[in-house]
């Protein structure tokens, strides 16, 4: 399995297509700490026009959000 990020590069990569949440979890916490403050805003950006441009969020009726953590990526630019 390859997760990219928006530019295209390999965030995760594992050939075994059956991942523990703890390693996922721990290999995503270890790319976000990687990123610059600047990759970080870009990145959350991202995130939050892609999730509006799907026709899911368009045709909902109720949106529930959530207040990202601190090792997450910034979702509050979608709120």
């Amino acid at each position: 399995m390859k997760l990219r990020n928006n530019n295209g590069e390999i965030i995760y990569y594992t050939s075994n297509m059956t991942i523990d949440k703890a390693s996922l979890r721990r290999q995503m916490r270890q790319n976000k700490a990687a990123l610059t403050p600047e990759q970080e805003s870009a990145e959350s950006r991202a995130v939050g026009q892609h999730v509006e441009s799907t026709t899911a969020f368009a045709e909902a009726e109720h949106i529930l959000l959530y207040h990202s953590l601190p090792d997450e990526l910034c979702g509050h630019g979608t709120v």
